[in-house]
């Protein structure tokens, strides 16, 4: 039964209801009206009929009382009258006497003189009037009644209708709610309960809406967030998961569908899965480590921190989970670097922006004497013994200033009062940003170096004093060695032109080794002279093409180069800052010698390369000689150190000795690299025109 209907026949029986008791008391009211003028009329009629009645009763007199009887007989409404005496007879009587019924009232009165009682009168009359006195009235309320009926169910039915109509517009918002169409507005008619209902619904549904909106954006922001973040989220019963993000399925290597609804128990290592239910039972909602495993078996240290909330009407238990395996190894690194700090042997000092010192590792406690907590707050400049120039710390500060790295020495004094050298290097900590937050120093006591320098330097002056006089000494030598050999050797050349008859072959051989020993030892002191003079003499260093260089050298080995039929091929060469005339000599001796050391059944080949070498070049006389074995590297350039005889190549040994120190006045280096019997590399160094090179001595 529709509301509509229920409320019409509800309304209607109502009304009927009250209709009913309406006109049920009206009608009683007049019942009892017409009642109670009855009774008037009756008492009036019986006073009378007593009064008029008593003088005949008295008298006896039956013709007076029947006229009586029959005029109060005639009276409306009198069915029946009639007069007894004190005994019950009757003495008058007029109408119908047996009439009975609802319809019907009787009513007497006594006929009393002085108390004393002789005869009563009695009337009946007829109710009819007022029974038709009541159809009356309900012929005349009857139709009053139907149209208040009518009226009353058209009421009804407009009120239901209204009440209908307005109750199903609710309806049919609360359905638009129930299928999630928040913000559904339905029409607002009228000022009335129902209106202001409609009203309060759809300041409801908006809010809802709202909430619904923000809810949404909530949760999207949650799931863009969750899916964004590097964290593993996951979401669990305590034994079956839930829900977990991208970002925990890459971390554990599983698909989604792999982990929902699965245990998350599987997911921990076995030693882990107890610390891991201790903090879910405990409701922990502080981080705390545990080690994972991932689908492919491997074990990785993770940070889990969860909470219990309230997910889909369920409690559930919500945790992150991160790797913290770099975490680890940067904590590994820093103990190692930390240990490594406090273990140096050199001093380190942590400074803040305005010089306070914050940290100092052992070492600079033992170099310094100070501990700790007597340095810290306090300025480096503690250390100060005054022997430090103020341009080293005005440098110091400005390069920190500047966010570069300083590099120095500085003269400090220790707690005890004790001087020492450090070397020190200074340098900026930056942040993220790039702002300067301390000043870290890392100093090494070179105290001891210091003095070993100056050992060193004091014993180099020695040294050089002392090569000085031996380089001089044997220019001396040399120089004064040659005139007596010369003669020897010219004397005996004369005594064996002279008497080589008297001598004989015998005498003649001796002769002859005689004096070809006195030209190698001519020859060998002509090269030691030489060697000697790379250093005492040499020319001041001015700009040296090699390629003119090169030339000259070769043109000074025309002859070996045609006898030996010789193939040199000399490159492009730069041009240099040296020597000109030892330039000259390096590549005589080099090119000399790769012709010289040729093997007999190869057309010498030479090769003259350069190439850049930082500021420098590096340039490669290259031959396809006898070559050299690699364990005679060492004797190479010494003077007098020969790695074949006499009988097989000329020379003194010293050729290479002195192209060594040529390269070494240049600032340079000379190496070779070489087979035996693939040729071989002799290499150099030499500064370019533009670079800072050596002085001449």
């Amino acid at each position: 039964m529709s509301f509509r209907l229920k409320t019409i026949l509800g309304v209607a029986v109502i009304e009927a209801l009250l209709l009913a008791i309406l006109i049920g008391s009206s009608l009683a009211n007049l019942r009892e009206s017409h009642e109670a003028e009855i009774a008037k009329r009756v008492d009036t009629m019986l006073t009378l009929f007593a009064s008029i009645a008593k003088d005949a009763v008295l008298a006896s007199d039956l013709a007076t009382l029947d006229s009586v009887v029959r005029e109060v007989r005639g009276n409306p409404g009198v069915v029946h009258a009639r007069v007894i005496d004190s005994a019950g007879h009757q003495l008058a009587d007029s109408g119908v006497s047996d009439l009975s019924g609802d319809m019907i009232g009787r009513y007497s009165r006594g006929i009393a003189v002085a108390d004393v009682e002789y005869g009563r009168v009695e009337v009946s009359l007829s109710l009819a009037s007022v029974e038709e006195a009541k159809r009356d009235v309900l012929q005349q309320i009857a139709p009053i009644a139907v149209l208040e009926m009518i009226l009353v169910a058209l009421f009804s039915f407009l009120l239901g209708l209204y009440l209908t109509r307005q109750l199903g517009r609710l309806e049919e918002g609360a359905k638009h709610l129930a299928i999630g169409k928040f913000g559904y507005q339905i029409p607002v008619w009228g000022r009335d309960e129902l209106a202001r209902t409609a009203a309060s619904f759809n300041e409801m549904s908006s809010r809802i809406h709202d909430l619904y909106r923000q809810i949404s954006e909530s949760q999207a922001r949650y799931e863009r967030l969750s899916e964004l973040t590097a964290e593993g989220i996951i979401i669990h019963d305590g034994t079956r998961i839930l829900d977990v993000n991208t970002s925990f399925c890459r971390l554990f290597g599983f698909d989604r569908k792999e982990l929902v609804g699965q245990s998350f128990l599987h997911l921990p290592t076995k030693e882990s899965r107890e610390t891991i239910r201790r903090n879910i039972v405990a409701g922990n909602q502080d981080p705390y480590e545990a080690d994972m495993q991932r689908k492919d078996g491997s074990i990785f240290p993770a940070e889990v921190c969860g909470r219990n909330v309230v997910y889909d009407g369920v409690s559930v238990r919500v945790a992150s989970v991160r790797d913290i395996s770099e975490r680890h190894r940067v904590e590994g690194m820093l103990r190692k670097l930390s240990m490594a700090i406090e273990q140096s042997p050199v001093s380190v000092v942590i400074t803040d922006l305005n010089g306070a010192i914050e940290y100092v590792n052992p070492r600079f406690c033992q170099a310094t004497g100070y501990t700790l907590e007597e340095v810290q707050g306090r300025n480096p400049r503690i250390l100060q013994s005054g022997r430090t120039a103020p341009e080293v710390y005005d440098d110091l500060w400005r390069t920190l200033m500047a966010g570069a790295v300083w590099h120095g020495e500085m003269v400090n004094k220790r707690k005890n009062g004790d001087i020492y050298w450090e070397f020190a290097s200074i340098s900026p900590i930056k942040d993220r940003d790039g702002r300067i937050t301390h000043y870290v120093g890392v100093k090494e006591d070179v105290t001891n170096r210091k003095m070993d320098e100056r050992k060193v330097i004091e014993a180099s002056a020695a040294l050089q004093r002392s090569n000085a006089d031996l380089e001089q000494f044997s220019y001396a030598i040399s120089h004064d060695l040659q005139a007596p050999l010369r003669n020897i050797v010219s004397f005996l050349q004369l005594l064996q032109h002279r008497f080589k008859a008297q001598l004989g072959g015998e005498g003649d051989e001796l002769i002859a080794i005689a004096v070809d020993s006195g030209k190698r030892m001519t020859a060998m002191i002509r090269d030691l002279l030489e060697f000697s003079r790379v250093n005492t003499q040499g020319n001041i260093f001015g700009v040296v093409d090699l390629n003119r260089a090169a030339t000259q050298a070769l043109s000074n080995l025309r002859i070996a180069v045609q006898e030996a039929d010789a193939r040199v091929d000399v490159e492009d060469l730069p041009v240099v800052l040296g020597d000109s005339s030892q330039l000259m000599r390096l590549f005589q001796n080099l090119i000399g010698n790769a012709i010289k050391y040729r093997r007999s059944d190869v057309v010498p080949s030479v090769s003259v390369t350069s190439r850049k070498d930082g500021e420098g070049w590096e340039i490669t006389i290259a031959d396809n000689g006898i070559g050299i074995d690699s364990r005679q590297f060492d004797r190479l350039f010494k003077v007098f150190q020969r790695l074949h005889g006499p009988n097989e190549f000329e020379g003194t040994g010293v050729g290479l000795a002195v192209c060594r120190r040529i390269v070494e006045r240049h600032g340079g280096r000379i190496w070779v690299e070489s087979d035996p019997g693939q040729g071989s590399r002799f290499i150099f160094t030499l500064g370019s025109a533009t670079a800072p090179t050596p002085g001449s001595d």
